[in-house]
């Protein structure tokens, strides 16, 4: 159910993370991104439950890779002298 993964705000949340869902029409897809971080991150899905999925998934990718890398993943990354996670 919608309500069980959307705050108050329509936002969904993993580990003070939170990040955007929104349907794509032209593309039949759901798809969001991580707010209130430097980095660009985004993940999309078919289903709510896969776009959650890819949602926890981005985070946990973005929390290691900045953790590998000394960034704090609240912060994010200097996304040009980073690759691509």
């Amino acid at each position: 159910m919608i309500d069980d993964i959307l705050d108050i705000d329509n936002r969904i949340n993993h580990k003070g993370f939170y990040g955007t869902i929104c349907y794509s029409s032209e593309d039949d897809i759901l798809y969001g991104r991580i707010v209130d971080v430097k980095a660009s991150v985004s993940y999309h899905g078919d289903t709510l439950e896969e776009v959650k999925t890819a949602f926890i998934e981005a985070v946990e990718d973005l929390i290691n890779y900045c953790e590998e890398n000394g960034y704090d993943p609240h912060l994010g990354y200097d996304t040009t002298k980073a690759q691509a996670i």
